[in-house]
């Protein structure tokens, strides 16, 4: 979603990528049933579950990160695409876990892993176990890699708004990286 004239790159929801990515009619969600917690009862302006419900309502994702699997030209495919709108598509212990499954996924099903990211950061309302998360998913993915003795396996590309906290560890492991023209 980039205009020709000025090249300026327009937001597009978890499911609008997937739309645009995968062969119509194959994407089928993964991991759905996991929901987010709050362990630290954390209490802003708001509390983290009002925000959770809220970006759920009004993303219709549970989550930052809508993962499946799906076919590109009829080639199986693990997908994982985050959603700026979800708290910034923030790493929490979803998010991380949903990662760290669809990489192992991709790893038993000998399937590339394509991550399109777009992450806020750490989660704050999780406290640590939000920073948990980044070796979590950095070892997931190299395991993957690792696994793939000389195959593609997993491509990264960064969307939208992403403070590079997390998304650095992925970028740094992944076999092909693709960074938006323009992005800051």
């Amino acid at each position: 979603l980039t205009c020709p004239e000025c090249d300026y790159h327009f937001y597009a929801s978890a499911w609008k990528r997937v739309e645009l990515t995968a062969d119509k009619g194959s994407f089928e969600e993964m991991f759905g049933n996991l929901n987010s917690t709050d362990p630290l009862n954390f209490m802003a302006y708001k509390s983290y579950r009002e925000k959770v419900e809220e970006a759920q309502e009004r993303t219709k994702l549970k989550e930052g990160i809508l993962t499946g699997k799906c076919t590109i030209d009829n080639y199986p495919i693990a997908l994982g695409v985050m959603d700026k709108e979800f708290i910034m598509a923030s790493m929490g212990t979803v998010v991380g876990e949903k990662i760290r499954l669809l990489a192992e996924y991709a790893d038993n099903n000998r399937q590339p892993l394509i991550l399109f990211c777009a992450s806020g950061g750490a989660r704050m309302q999780e406290g640590i176990l939000s920073l948990m998360q980044m070796p979590r998913t950095t070892v997931a993915i190299q395991l993957l890699r690792e696994a793939a003795r000389g195959r593609q396996q997993h491509e990264h590309q960064k969307n939208d708004f992403d403070n590079n906290f997390h998304t650095a560890c992925l970028l740094v492991i992944g076999r092909v990286n693709r960074i938006r023209n323009g992005l800051q």
